[in-house]
């Protein structure tokens, strides 16, 4: 029995061996792709990707204020539009016609 215990002890001691034979490139792949990674955030890319993506940002915020404020500046066109007759320049300007002729027509009967 003493022969058998060494026996399945190594078969064990074995197993995990080769277990840890298949686990030791994966751990080392994993610590390499780490770095790899961490390096790849100190990048000039990664900062350049990282500023594209806060412009981003900020356009589609601008694009997102554009709409209203386009709207407000057409009803403020139209509103400018429609001053002069809503001010009475037309009246004015008739009145202003009016009083001319009449001034002309003093000064006429006055000579």
């Amino acid at each position: 029995m003493y022969f058998w215990t060494w026996v399945l002890t190594g078969l064990c001691l074995a197993g995990v061996l080769l277990g840890i034979a298949y686990v030791i490139p994966v751990i080392r792949l994993a610590l390499r792709l780490r770095a790899r990674v961490e390096n790849l955030q100190h990048s000039r890319l990664f900062a350049s990707a990282q500023a594209l993506e806060l412009q981003s940002k900020r356009l589609e915020h601008i694009a997102r204020e554009a709409a209203p404020l386009a709207t407000r500046t057409q009803a403020a066109i139209e509103t400018i539009r429609t001053s002069p007759s809503t001010a009475g320049a037309d009246e004015m300007r008739d009145a202003m016609r009016s009083t001319g002729a009449e001034i002309s027509q003093t000064l006429t009967a006055l000579r």
